[in-house]
């Protein structure tokens, strides 16, 4: 049975994926509610060409554009339908079947691939985000085909200037989504200098990235400046985030913004918020260290966000007796894919290579934003396709040490 999935290929891996993800979108016709009703509503006003708007005709300006401009052409061609999002949604989750296989192929050769794609295909989260509109669905793929760009073999010569640059582009298209993508530009020098290249080639590399990802997002902060009257690259929203986990009689999570910043325009609420969860975090250290612990618990401690927001869905169906099953399949099978990566990390810990660093510090800057910031219950979920790498990776021979060509992973210079 095990050499039977580690001989899967990514056809059969991708035709697994759709089989079930048509399942459930044929199953549930779930409707947009609260953050996808956003979504969904700028896609269809982008789609009408009157721009990144709210249903006022205001320009937003605290959501970020890259997942609505995504369902955008698709709503034009096809029509404002949540059905149509929910199709683009099935096209997102078979690119992240495909660039998971393809990273892991890079990084541990085909049989990691197969056991890491066949995760990503067959995991019930990410079946069942194919029916919300909701950004994790771009996000996920854009993260790790940039991940996948930057493991593929660095050139000699001036050629690697051009592949710091396309890992850039990428992450910057990313950051469109989901602005922690930025973070992922810290992967560049890590992985230009762990074979003991030059530091200098490595510091080069990083600064090209960020540059090439700063371009790609030069478009929004000009936009930015002329509706709002200040330059930001990524969405408007850091603050408000910042504040709702850190602030006094905050849990670590989620919650409503005081009331009197309501009435201030986005730049000046975000200034205001973020001046005061800043004062919190000075005044309060130990306080703020407390939360950060309390919003690991927080975000890792259940996976049960993609079956709340299918319950329209399931309603329509008649079928909301399978939410709670659902929520314990999930659940068990975020726990089992923890536990997996943790223990499988403690049992391979004498023969980590270059490749492990790499995802691990993925997995790593992912966090940030949920640790230091705000958590939930749905911000684990740009970690998935990691962790079920990984997983894959530390089981990869069956007990037995790894080869040595792969824990040095690939990516030498010639």
């Amino acid at each position: 049975m095990v050499d039977a999935i580690g001989g899967l290929r990514l056809p059969t891996l991708l035709t697994v994926a759709a089989v079930l993800r048509l399942c459930w979108l044929w199953f549930c016709p779930n409707q947009p509610t609260s953050d996808q009703g956003i979504y969904h509503q700028a896609a269809a006003a982008l789609a009408e060409g009157r721009g990144f708007v709210d249903e006022l005709g205001q320009p937003h300006g605290w959501w970020p554009v890259g997942y609505p401009a995504a369902l955008a052409p698709a709503y034009a061609w096809l029509g404002a339908s949540p059905r149509v999002g929910h199709a683009v949604n099935l096209g997102f989750g078979l690119w992240l079947v495909a660039a998971v296989y393809r990273l892991a192929q890079r990084l541990h050769g085909a049989r990691v691939a197969a056991w890491a794609g066949l995760g990503v295909a067959v995991s019930p989260t990410l079946v069942l985000m194919t029916t919300l509109h909701a950004s994790e669905n771009l996000f996920a793929p854009l993260s790790v085909t940039a991940v996948g760009w930057l493991v593929r073999t660095v050139p000699a010569g001036r050629a690697w200037l051009w592949h710091a640059a396309v890992v850039g582009g990428w992450l910057g298209l990313a950051a469109y989504v989901r602005a922690p993508a930025l973070l992922l530009l810290a992967l560049v020098p890590l992985w230009y200098w762990m074979p003991g290249r030059s530091l200098v080639r490595a510091g080069a590399a990083a600064a090209v990235a960020a540059a090439v990802a700063l371009a790609v997002l030069l478009p929004w902060g000009l936009r930015t400046q002329s509706h709002f009257g200040t330059f930001q690259v990524v969405s408007m929203n850091g603050s408000s985030n910042f504040w709702m986990g850190n602030h006094p009689g905050s849990e670590g999570g989620y919650c409503e913004l005081p009331s009197d910043v309501a009435g201030l325009s986005v730049p000046e609420r975000e200034r205001v918020l973020g001046q005061r969860a800043r004062e919190f975090v000075q005044q309060h250290p130990l306080a703020y260290l407390q939360l950060c612990v309390r919003r690991v618990g927080l975000t890792l401690r259940s996976d049960t966000a993609a079956v709340v927001w299918n319950e329209p869905g399931l309603s329509a169906r008649g079928a909301l007796a399978l939410v709670p099953p659902l929520k314990g399949l999930t659940s068990a099978v975020h726990w089992a894919l923890l536990l997996l990566v943790l223990a499988g990390g403690w049992r391979a810990r004498s023969v980590l290579g270059r490749a492990d660093v790499l995802v691990v510090a993925s997995l790593s800057l992912l966090a940030v934003p949920f640790v230091f910031v705000v958590g939930g219950n749905r911000y684990h979920l740009p970690l998935a396709p990691f962790l079920w790498l990984q997983a894959a990776t530390w089981w990869r021979v069956r007990g037995a040490a790894l080869p040595q060509a792969a824990a040095a992973g690939p990516g030498s210079e010639p």
